[in-house]
Formats: C-alpha cells, structure tokens, sequence
C-alpha cells in the first residue's frame, strides 16, 4: 500500500508543470518554452513516423559504400532463404534430417518470416512437427513472438527431456509481445 502511494506520487510530480523551475533550467538568453496551453502551437497530427526521408532536407546524408550490397537489393542471408536458392537446394540435397537425432520443430501459424509457415516442417521418422495452435487456439504469437511464449517454453523443455514433460496454461499470447 505504501508503495502504491509513493508511486503515485512520483507520477504526480513528474507529470506536474512546476516540477523545475524555468531558470533553473533555461541559461540566461535561452528562448522561452512556450506553456502547454499556449494558442500559438500547433495540433500535433495523430500517430507517429509518417514523415519520409525527403521530410528532412536540412539533414546531412551521408553514403556508405559496400562492396556487395546495393540500394534496395536483399541481404545476402535473405536471399538465400528465398524458395528454390541454390543455398537451400545444397542444403536440403541430403534430406531434411540425419539418422540418430530427434528432432522437435515448434512452428505458429502466424509467421510472417517464414512463410508458408509449413515451410519450418520438417519430414522423417524421428520428426516431431508442433504448431502452436493445434495445443491453443488462442496463441496468436508471431515469429518474433515465439522466444516469449510460454507455451514454447514449455515445449523446447518437454523437448530436451520427453520423460519429464511440460504442461501449460491455454491463455491468450500476443503478437511480437508473446506472454
């Protein structure tokens, strides 16, 4: 309960106006900080990063040349991840897996890196394939989502030791922030 005051109040003074006092913060000659209510400002349009590099002609640009990379070209890791690369073709000549090891793939329908998201599957005797909405509907976790995902913990550990499996809560994970 003590806290729970003592934090309030911290919120109240950082959010009061008279907080700091202006000469103590402002040097002599400093232009004056208009008030939060004065007429003269304009209305801030909603949201934010709307404006484009163009927006900022004062700014200085600076060129970085790079021996392989061009404007608008994909990384080379992008690339070779793409459908039919010869990277994947080599990597993929032998098969999706080698005898002797389990292998656990833990896939969301909703990722947006790899894509289709089946695409993550692999195939094989010793393959176990998890989609993270056939064990709860209401995990909509992303690709970036996955390492914050409880559900995920909990299988990457039953996967390390199947004698020992984990269970899990079915409760809502959301996207990029998982829970």
């Amino acid at each position: 309960r003590m806290n729970t005051r003592s934090s309030c109040e911290l919120i109240m003074v950082a959010r009061s106006p008279n907080n700091e006092k202006t000469s103590a913060v402002l040097a002599e000659g400093d232009p004056p900080v208009p008030a939060a209510s004065d007429p003269a400002e304009k209305p801030r349009a909603p949201g934010h990063g709307r404006n484009g590099a163009a927006a900022f002609s004062g700014a200085r640009q600076i060129a970085i040349p790079h021996a392989s990379l061009q404007p608008g070209a994909l990384c080379p890791a992008c690339e070779e991840q793409i459908v039919g690369s010869a990277f994947l073709a080599e990597l993929n000549s032998g098969g999706d897996t080698v005898p002797g090891v389990e292998y656990t793939v833990i896939q969301t329908r909703y990722d947006q890196v790899v894509t289709p998201y089946t695409s993550a599957f692999l195939s094989g005797a010793n393959v176990k394939n998890v989609l993270l909405q056939n064990q709860c509907i209401l995990d909509l976790g992303d690709h970036l989502s996955m390492p914050y995902d409880h559900i995920v913990g909990a299988d990457v550990l039953t996967a390390l030791d199947p004698a020992h499996p984990r269970g899990f809560f079915c409760t809502p994970i959301a996207p990029t922030a998982g829970g």
